[in-house]
């Protein structure tokens, strides 16, 4: 089956869909277990092995300084829609892979940690940085 053909859960007392995703695995849509409708992030792997907080505008910019030994990252997006490449490209406003504000991107490599480059849509953002 599909998603798209799968009934919304529905908890709320006027039957309106609370918040859920699809799972594929139980060809059934679930509740989301976070608090105030967002989902609940587990990170999972190898313990932290740095942070970085990153500020970004209309100039494509790299995660910078990578901690030694790590191989991941975990990166929350705030503010504002950006754009990325992780093959050494440079994004531009209308090219490269769209994050919209609030959402997440998981680099698993050592050469996308190196890769990574980032600008904003429009405006500025803040990119939130674990890695591991």
């Amino acid at each position: 089956m599909s998603a798209t053909s799968r009934p919304l859960f529905k908890s709320a007392p006027d039957g309106a869909p609370a918040p859920q995703y699809y799972n594929p695995a139980t060809d059934a849509y679930e509740p989301l277990q976070g608090s105030s409708g967002a989902s609940n992030v587990r990170p999972m792997g190898a313990d932290a092995k740095g942070k970085a907080t990153i500020s970004l505008s209309n100039i494509a910019v790299g995660l910078g300084t990578v901690p030694t030994g790590a191989t991941q990252a975990y990166i929350t997006t705030e503010s504002a829609d950006i754009r990325f490449w992780v093959d050494g490209s440079t994004p531009t406003t209308s090219q490269g892979h769209l994050v919209l504000a609030g959402e997440q991107i998981i680099l698993d490599s050592a050469g996308q940690l190196s890769n990574f480059k980032a600008i904003t849509v429009s405006g500025t953002a803040t990119l939130q940085v674990t890695y591991s």
